[in-house]
């Protein structure tokens, strides 16, 4: 026989860990990037207006070693769409980002690098 839903509910939630103890602080999700740099990026917000800085910000960290738009989305805290129409294009357009697989641009290992 079915247990009744309040029981299950109740086990239920003993299971689930809360949303603050799960989210990881960015310095610990990517040891790789400096302090500073770390502070430019928790400094943003969610709706910079100052895409000049995330331009600044997506090459500096591409610099470090190379990140995929997934890296990238998770390191700023934006979306992949995002990340890859409004900050990688226009910076691979202007010269500032390389592919890492040029000659297969769609590659699912696909990642930037800084010039």
């Amino acid at each position: 026989m079915a247990e009744p839903l309040s029981t299950m509910a109740d086990g239920l939630s003993t299971m689930a860990e809360p949303l603050s103890t799960m989210a990881e602080p960015l310095s610990t999700m990517v040891d790789d990037i400096p302090d500073e740099l770390i502070k430019k990026i928790e400094s943003l917000g969610k709706r910079t207006h100052n895409k000049e800085l995330l331009y600044e910000i997506v090459v500096e960290i591409c610099k470090i070693k190379p990140r995929s738009i997934s890296e990238l989305a998770d390191i700023l805290n934006r979306s992949d769409n995002y990340v890859k129409h409004d900050l990688v294009l226009p910076l691979r357009v202007a010269g500032k980002l390389d592919y890492t697989i040029p000659d297969m641009i769609r590659h699912p290992e696909q990642k930037y690098k800084a010039k």
